[in-house]
């Protein structure tokens, strides 16, 4: 079935440790074995079953006391201890061939748009054999109420998306509270980054200071063109909504493109181990 991996990244209360949980559980429920990874050294409590935990390794509290950074300064040398101590992750993951992870990470935004410490820990699981995903999370709660945060977390995503040069998918968490916020009718502007849209709407382009509107056209013009960025609406409370997710990432994953080659390569063997009823005989 081979090794796969989702990278869970997004903004501090974007829903990035529910998402964790819930996804374990979902997973469960279908039959898969799920191993969550706690990748927070400064994480006080969390809801799920983690089966590695960074904490075990470093913890953030350490860092202050030891080397008197502050918080932010404090989360990258936690990083970059772990990097150099990269034989203690291939251990942690190295009893976990088939089996599908799920990587919790913080949510400050520095390791996943501008530093280099989440390639080369994509870089270590590519090493032992794992396929590897990024999901971002943004509170819909938050951005759909206010289109300077959308947009500014929008041009966040990309930075990650480019920064990292995996596959990805982007996900609008917290759907279940925002449907007196956004109508269903303004959702597909949302989902679909139509900035055209977005800004033709008198009350979210009133929300945007004058000095900065042509900076935001021009940013917008700029993501029209290049389409990379899209989202998906996340309701952790729908199962209908959590199977459509876990679809969504299998895909950009080759989950089940891989089961179904293992399954036709099976048919294909006959009974001796062979492949004579499915190769065409040389021709010399």
């Amino acid at each position: 079935m081979g090794k796969h991996c989702q990278l869970v990244m997004g903004p501090a209360g974007a829903g990035k440790s529910t998402y964790c949980r819930v996804m374990q559980d979902h997973c469960q429920q279908l039959g898969r074995t799920c191993h969550v990874m706690n990748m927070d050294p400064a994480c006080e409590q969390f809801s799920y079953n983690a089966s590695v935990d960074i904490r075990d390794l470093i913890t953030l509290k350490e860092v202050l006391d030891e080397q008197l950074l502050g918080p932010n300064g404090g989360l990258i040398y936690a990083f970059e201890h772990l990097l150099a101590n990269s034989s203690w992750l291939d251990d942690e993951f190295g009893d976990y061939a088939d089996d599908y992870v799920i990587i919790d990470l913080p949510g400050q935004i520095e390791l996943f748009t501008h530093i280099p410490v989440l390639p080369r820990i994509i870089g270590l699981l590519k090493n032992q054999g794992y396929h590897v995903a990024s999901v971002y999370l943004m509170d819909s709660s938050v951005v759909l109420s206010d289109v300077n945060k959308y947009i500014s977390s929008t041009m966040t995503c990309l930075s990650a998306m480019l920064t990292l040069e995996i596959p990805n998918v982007n996900f609008l968490s917290k759907m279940d509270l925002t449907k007196r916020i956004a109508p269903e009718s303004s959702m597909a502007a949302y989902i679909n980054c139509d900035w055209e849209m977005l800004l033709a709407d008198k009350e979210k382009s009133e929300m945007i200071p004058k000095r900065l509107t042509k900076l935001t056209e021009a940013i917008g013009g700029l993501l029209n063109q290049f389409p990379w960025v899209n989202y998906q609406p996340l309701d952790v409370t729908s199962v209908e909504s959590l199977d459509a997710a876990l679809n969504i990432v299998d895909r950009i994953l080759q989950y089940e493109d891989e089961d179904e080659a293992r399954e036709i390569r099976e048919e294909q063997y006959d009974e001796t181990g062979g492949l004579n009823d499915v190769l065409p005989s040389a021709e010399f």
